[in-house]
């Protein structure tokens, strides 16, 4: 009898030193899920994370949001993330598909703002396991300045052709007379 209940006694105190470790785990496990959102909310970079399966948006951080012009992941309308011309959901798709199969993938992507305005972004694309299911996280940076400029640069320079060429007509057609 007495070696029973001391058998039990040694039973109950492995079980609540087994309970105790779970509970130290699952607090560890909580505060590094804890850190490290804290870490994707702090960076400057835009992240954005997908279901690998079927490319829902899962997560956006602040930054992400902030250049979209919404405050929560609610807000934030599929549709402006692949407005299409290029960008649109079958691209974004085949981007994700090509990240799970190849590896990282880099490249610009154009989204659109909430106001309508358009948002260029040089991207990269990485795959990661998220809750035991393939996810691919992109991380971004906004280059809708630089992409402006370009544009800008762009037709300045055909500007000054087309005046240099009208110059050399005008200059011909003097010499000729």
């Amino acid at each position: 009898f007495w070696s029973a209940t001391r058998s039990l006694d040694e039973a109950r105190a492995l079980l609540a030193r087994a309970q105790h470790e779970q509970q130290v785990s699952v607090a560890r496990q909580a505060a590094a899920e804890r850190r490290q959102r804290e870490l994707l909310d702090a960076s400057l970079t835009a992240i954005l994370i997908y279901d690998g399966r079927d490319g829902t948006l899962l997560y956006a951080n602040p930054q992400a949001l902030n250049r979209y012009g919404v405050s929560t992941l609610a807000e934030l309308d599929p549709a402006w993330l692949a407005p299409g011309d290029g960008y649109g959901p079958e691209e974004a798709r085949a981007l994700i598909q090509r990240t799970l199969d190849k590896g990282p993938q880099e490249q610009w992507w154009c989204s659109r703002r909430r106001d309508g305005g358009l948002l260029w972004w040089d991207i990269k694309a990485q795959r990661m396991e998220l809750d035991g299911r393939d996810a691919v996280v992109v991380f971004g940076h906004d280059i809708s300045d630089q992409v402006a400029a370009r544009s800008a640069l762009a037709h300045a320079r055909e500007e000054l052709e087309q005046q240099v060429r009208s110059r050399t007509r005008e200059l011909l057609q003097q010499q000729q007379r």
